[in-house]
C-alpha cells in the first residue's frame, strides 16, 4: 500500500527577504518503508534565484539574484518516485516561497521652487464659465507639465494653430486646486446671503 511520505505531506511554506539567501531542507527524502526515493522540483519563474539539489533534498534561494522584480508569491513543487522490478509508486507535493521587501516610502514631492498662492504677485483671472466653441480657437489639452511649470500642450489633427502663435509671450499662472475655488465660492455665497438677509 503506497501512503504519502510525512515529509512531503508537511512541506512548509517560506518567506524570504530581497537580497537574502534561503536554505530549507523538507527531510530526508525515503518513502514510507525507508527506500530512497527519486525527487525533483520544479520551480517555475524561481527558477531565476533559486535551484534545488535533488542529492541532499535541499532547496536553495540565492539573495544575490534576487531584485524587486521578483516580489511575489511561487509554488514549488516537488515530484517524488520510488520503483524496483516488482513495485513502484509517485507522489507529488507543494510549498509556496514568499518573496518581499519592506515597503517603500513614499515621499510627497514639491516643485524646486514652490510658488505659495497667497504670496503670487501676478494677475489672478478666474473663470467658471467655458468658452462657447470656436473653430477657429481651439482648445487644446495639456500634455506635459514639468516640475518647473512648463506646460506643453498637444494638437490633434483638426486642430489649427492662430497665425500669432510664434509670437505669444511667456506667460506665468498660478494654478489652484478645485477644492481650494468651491471652498472660496461657498464663503463667498455665505457672505452674499448675509448681506441679503
Amino acid at each position: 500500500m503506497s501512503i504519502i511520505p510525512k515529509w512531503l505531506s508537511d512541506l512548509k511554506d517560506q518567506r524570504v527577504k530581497v537580497g537574502d539567501s534561503l536554505i530549507y531542507s523538507p527531510g530526508l527524502k525515503v518513502n514510507t518503508y525507508g527506500y530512497v526515493m527519486k525527487v525533483a522540483a520544479i520551480l517555475g519563474d524561481a527558477f531565476r534565484f533559486s535551484e534545488y539539489d535533488p542529492d541532499f533534498n535541499l532547496y536553495r534561494v540565492n539573495g544575490l539574484g534576487m531584485t524587486n522584480a521578483d516580489i511575489g508569491m511561487y509554488m514549488i513543487k516537488i515530484d517524488a518516485v520510488f520503483s524496483n522490478s516488482t513495485f513502484s509508486e509517485q507522489f507529488s507535493g507543494h510549498f509556496w516561497l514568499t518573496v518581499w521587501n519592506d515597503v517603500v516610502p513614499v515621499k510627497p514631492w514639491f516643485p524646486e521652487d514652490p510658488i505659495e498662492y497667497p504670496h503670487w504677485n501676478g494677475t489672478i483671472r478666474e473663470n467658471m464659465m467655458p468658452e462657447p466653441f470656436d473653430p477657429l480657437k481651439p482648445i487644446p489639452f495639456i500634455k506635459y507639465v514639468s516640475r518647473k511649470g512648463e506646460m506643453v500642450i498637444g494638437w490633434d489633427r483638426e486642430m489649427v494653430p492662430p497665425g500669432n502663435y510664434t509670437e505669444i509671450p511667456t506667460a506665468q499662472v498660478a494654478v489652484r486646486s478645485w477644492d481650494e475655488v468651491l471652498a472660496e465660492l461657498h464663503s463667498k455665497r455665505r457672505v452674499l446671503e448675509g448681506n441679503l438677509g
